[in-house]
């Protein structure tokens, strides 16, 4: 089987990402898979087995001109402020649909039969692997972008943070929205893996607030599927995240903390440190069974 996997060169950071983490995978099991963009593949067109194509907004146009010269597969990282854009698909355009979204697949089977498969996002263990200190720069931290919910959150934790003297530090961009206080400081600009994964390797406790849910959402797909825990849990940081319906397939809650309100959240950051750090490795144990490494073995036996 021949392989070629594509990127839109414009594709956001948190496609590259995957993309990356992936590639890095195959060629670990079949080097002589090539990877590219899809601007290069449709300017220098290589004889392929299948196109294996990082779904983005930018590329869609292309699916029909792709399947010309091999069976298409599609991974699809579905995101309830966009599930819509995709709701034409069909078994005319592609071969084969790949979505992280539990949630998704049974809206993606209706458009395709059978050939629509569950393919979850996982760890990136060459990157987000514990490298502990001997003393934490930080004692809670939360990445990510200010979405509503998120801001919420951290107005509500904001006089609990100055009765307990904890100091918060939030990594993302549009934080200047959120009211916030001395213990609460706001790092703006977009993380790299690599830097995400030395903020976790530094932390004690990371806070993962998943986005809500889009109202406007004609199929009422939700984004289920753990996504950031993957990597923070790959460091051995103790995470505190809202549980979905399937959170717990990957991580067993003696192994990370599922807040259902905001006092859960606060008793979770009151643990001892001890306490945090005996789940944090349960965590990391769990998560060692969900890599990319794997992830790709799966994707393989799909495709043969």
């Amino acid at each position: 089987m021949k392989l070629t996997f594509l990127i839109h060169e414009k594709a956001p950071f948190s496609h590259v990402n995957v993309y990356q983490a992936l590639q890095e995978s195959f060629l670990e099991k079949i080097p002589e898979v090539v990877c590219m963009t899809i601007e290069d593949f449709l300017i220098n067109p290589i004889d392929t087995t299948w196109i294996l194509c990082l779904d983005h907004y930018k590329i869609r146009r292309f699916y029909s001109v792709l399947k010309g010269f091999a069976r298409l597969a599609l991974y699809v990282l579905e995101d309830p402020y966009e599930i819509d854009q995709t709701r034409e698909l069909s078994s005319s355009e592609i071969d084969l649909l790949l979505s992280q979204d539990e949630g998704a697949i049974e809206f993606r089977r209706q458009q395709l039969g059978q050939n629509a498969y569950f393919f979850p996002l996982a760890t990136r263990h060459t990157v987000f692997y514990p490298n502990p200190t001997p003393n934490k720069k930080y004692k809670l931290v939360l990445v990510g972008n200010a979405f509503p919910n998120r801001i919420e959150i951290v107005e509500q934790l904001s006089e609990f943070l100055v009765e307990e003297n904890i100091e918060m530090h939030i990594f993302g961009i549009n934080w200047q929205k959120c009211k916030r206080n001395k213990k609460i400081q706001i790092h703006m600009g977009i993380i790299t893996e690599k830097q995400l994964a030395q903020i976790y390797n530094t932390s004690e406790c990371t806070l993962e607030i998943n986005r809500t849910f889009q109202k406007f959402n004609d199929d009422n797909i939700q984004a289920l599927t753990p996504g950031r825990g993957f990597s923070s849990l790959g460091c051995e940081c103790f995470t505190i995240t809202d549980e979905r319906s399937t959170s717990k397939q990957y991580f067993p809650e003696d192994g990370i903390g599922y807040y259902h309100d905001i006092e859960e959240i606060k008793e979770f950051i009151l643990l001892s440190t001890i306490h945090k750090s005996n789940m944090a490795k349960k965590g990391n144990f769990y998560v060692k069974k969900h890599t990319y490494r794997q992830r790709v073995e799966a994707l393989l036996e799909i495709l043969s």
